[in-house]
């Protein structure tokens, strides 16, 4: 066993490069221990997902049958550096709560396991060791769930009460990034924007605002008119659009594999007629 090291991936696709830190757990002490906790909480857990999106296909969908007000808006915000900023002495309660109907003693050693992984959150980079003080790393087999859950309670407790009210008109997630569609005759942009990014000091979140109409959600364009919501295929700008070249030594299955993904995700969405024909000269050029 050795203490986890410190990797970064660039993320290319945003302004100034910023780096994604990454932490291989493989090789820490707890990491046998956390696989084996996150199968256990899986099977004791149960998550309400309502407000969850499994992929565009499905959100496209949805959206395309939602009728909105022609007052209606859209935000989207990115949850900076989730992991990293995750409240770590707040996760064992929101366990606890979640908990509360399955055997006493079963929950004291899930949470006291919890609390022991939790704890090992250390990594290497330039052969100092660091151990910070809030955070989960991102190489954990237990992080993802830990964050499905904590985003679950912060939408229980803070979003949940703002779709009651009607106050937003539709609410999903997706991981780290949210999609709202809000009537601005019953609130503005500033509250939502204010109310959403006070709720935790340690999570901040980037928002987007609409223009034009338009916004981008996943690789989803989303844009509304006349109370309907439409959409298309959003394409990052470092997109290449390259496949293998027809020439090549490679099997014919793996040349065609990016023409059948593209073909198939375009008749998957509810594109329109003129969006339909679009993306279609640009896969045929």
């Amino acid at each position: 066993m050795s203490p986890p090291a410190l990797k970064a991936q660039l993320k290319l696709h945003e302004t100034d490069i910023p780096i994604r830190p990454v932490i291989n757990n493989r090789t820490a002490p707890a990491y046998k221990l956390a696989k084996h906790l996150a199968k256990i909480l899986n099977q004791y857990i149960t998550l309400n997902n309502h407000y969850n999106v499994t992929n565009s296909t499905n959100l496209a969908n949805d959206l395309t049958k939602l009728e909105i007000h022609k007052n209606c808006r859209m935000i989207t915000f990115d949850i900076r550096d989730l992991y990293l900023n995750i409240p770590i002495d707040e996760t064992p309660d929101i366990k606890a709560r979640l908990l509360q109907n399955s055997n006493t003693q079963i929950t004291h050693q899930i949470l006291s396991l919890l609390r022991v992984i939790l704890s090992q959150n250390y990594f290497t980079f330039q052969q100092n060791i660091y151990q910070p003080n809030q955070g989960i790393s991102m190489g954990s087999p237990i992080s993802s769930l830990i964050a499905k859950i904590f985003l679950q309670q912060y939408k229980d407790t803070n979003i949940k009460q703002l779709l009651d009210t009607k106050n937003l008109a539709f609410y999903v997630r997706y991981t780290d990034d949210i999609l709202i569609i809000f009537d601005t005759t019953k609130v503005n942009l500033h509250t939502i924007n204010t109310y959403i990014s006070n709720i935790y000091n340690n999570i901040k979140l980037n928002p987007t605002y609409e223009e034009h109409s338009s916004i981008d959600f996943l690789d989803l364009t989303i844009s509304h008119k006349h109370k309907k919501l439409k959409v298309d295929i959003y394409r990052k700008p470092t997109t290449t659009d390259t496949a293998i070249n027809l020439f090549s030594n490679h099997p014919i299955e793996q040349k065609m594999a990016a023409y059948r993904y593209h073909i198939t995700r375009m008749h998957s969405l509810p594109l329109d007629a003129d969006k339909n024909k679009k993306n279609g000269k640009q896969y045929k050029q």
